[in-house]
């Protein structure tokens, strides 16, 4: 979901790396890596780019106030 100032986080794996690196529903990202994060394909787009084993840094606001992670990209598992 879009808002003003980023994109709010709705849903997160609760098994995955950015549960563990402490991101969470509600949350709204403003930047990953320096760069401002405007819509959810953007954000989708920046963490393509990168490769299993980097880590995107992420600010983000919880409850309004900002927090700051770093999350490891994970290879996406194949669903059949």
């Amino acid at each position: 979901m879009n808002t003003a100032g980023g994109v709010a986080v709705i849903r997160i794996d609760f098994n995955g790396p950015a549960y563990q690196a402490v991101l969470r529903p509600r949350d709204v990202i403003t930047h990953m890596d320096g760069q401002q994060i405007q819509t959810s394909p953007q954000a989708r787009a920046h963490v393509a780019s990168l490769k299993p084993g980097a880590r995107v840094q992420i600010r983000a606001l919880r409850s309004g106030q900002p927090v700051e992670l770093s999350v490891p990209i994970l290879e996406r598992p194949n669903r059949s």
